[in-house]
């Protein structure tokens, strides 16, 4: 296993857990049916308990290591993640939401939808 590269050690500094999205419900969400090819994705929203459809753009790969992640290799997923966030550098940034609904109106108007939820997050921080 050592003789394998790259390594995850070199891949990345430190691990210490998984993404924090403080409301899995409504930011991780999963396709129903496979469609690779199109800009807008129809997704299942447990929030909304409903099909939702978001910008592909907005959207990131979401691989859960009890489900999609065994010894030896990746099972595909079909979860996904809202990403709101432009990556400058090694940084991200998180868009300005005039910004989001003018380049992601679904994507916005979908947190719109879920903005109840969204501001009972960590007790209203």
């Amino acid at each position: 296993m050592k003789a394998i590269k790259p390594s995850l050690s070199d891949i990345c500094d430190k691990i210490f857990q998984g993404i924090i999205t403080g409301s899995d419900k409504v930011f991780l969400l999963e396709q129903k049916k496979s469609d690779d090819n199109k800009k807008i994705v129809e997704l299942y929203s447990k929030s909304l308990n409903k099909l939702v459809k978001i910008e592909r753009a907005v959207l990131r790969p979401l691989l859960k290591g009890s489900l999609e992640i065994r010894r030896y290799k990746i099972v595909k997923s079909n979860k996904y993640a809202i990403f709101p966030y432009s990556i400058i550098g090694k940084t991200a940034k998180l868009i300005p939401f005039k910004e989001l609904q003018n380049k992601f109106p679904l994507c916005a108007d979908y947190l719109i939808a879920n903005k109840k939820l969204l501001e009972d997050r960590e007790h209203g921080k």
